[in-house]
C-alpha cells in the first residue's frame, strides 16, 4: 500500500511539468524544465515495474 501511495503522489506528480516537484529542482540546477523531460523516463518506468511485480506476486 505504501508503494501505491508513493507512486501516485510522489513519483507521478513530477510528470506534470508545471508542478513544484519538477520546477524547483530545475530552478536549483539552473536549467529549463524542458531539459529534464528525458530524465523523467524513470518516473514513468517505476510505477510500471511495481505493477509488474505485484501481478507476478499474485500469480504465484
Amino acid at each position: 500500500m505504501a508503494l501505491d501511495i508513493e507512486n501516485s503522489s510522489v513519483v507521478l506528480s513530477s510528470l506534470i511539468l508545471w508542478n513544484i516537484a519538477i520546477t524547483v529542482p530545475a530552478l536549483m540546477l539552473d536549467i529549463s524544465v524542458v531539459k529534464i523531460i528525458p530524465y523523467s523516463l524513470y518516473l514513468i518506468i517505476l510505477p510500471m515495474i511495481v505493477m509488474i511485480l505485484k501481478i507476478k506476486k499474485l500469480s504465484h
